[in-house]
């Protein structure tokens, strides 16, 4: 794997997704942390918990101090030690398109989360105007190291299939 640290790639403030979370919601997961940012700027503001998931260890290593609790390695593989319904809010941030299954993780996900309470999901649109151009005009379809094109995608989505595959997982 490329080297991380100090990427900016995984060292900035999600401030697209904070935007979006419910006011209120003081008990937030956020998966796929990065390197913590978003976590320390929701402490600052005021959460009570913040919970993280980051599979890049050498990323994850440095931002426990930012979490209540935090987690490292494959959020497919983990059961995560929490009663149904602890959670005001849970954010996936640009992570669903690099899992194998990630309709499973939301359904798992699903349960963690209080009645009533919000997911805020960033997805890549594989639809967006660039990549259809680039594709019907000149036949490319080039992978590179960020963005919608990221190699590390295993998943395409639309907004339609987005908020399909939320719905399957049973959000409303």
């Amino acid at each position: 794997m490329a080297e991380t640290s100090g990427s900016p790639y995984y060292f900035s403030v999600r401030h697209d997704m904070m935007g979006m979370i419910p006011s209120g919601a003081d008990r937030i997961l956020e998966v796929g942390s990065a390197g913590g940012l978003t976590g320390k700027e929701l402490k600052a503001k005021g959460v009570s918990e913040v919970a993280g998931i980051e599979i890049v260890d050498d990323v994850a290593r440095s931002v426990r101090p930012y979490y209540d609790a935090f987690y490292i390695g494959d959020v497919e593989a983990m059961d995560l030690p929490y009663e149904d319904g602890h959670f005001d809010c849970i954010l996936y941030g640009d992570v669903l398109e690099h899992l194998r299954d990630p309709w499973n993780v939301l359904r798992k996900h699903n349960r963690l989360l209080r009645t009533g309470g919000s997911i805020v999901v960033s997805i890549p649109n594989i639809r967006h105007y660039r990549i259809i151009k680039k594709l019907a005009f000149k036949g490319q379809w080039e992978y590179c190291d960020d963005g919608i094109m990221d190699r590390t995608h295993l998943r395409f989505f639309t907004l339609r299939s987005v908020r399909e595959m939320v719905a399957d997982a049973g959000y409303v």
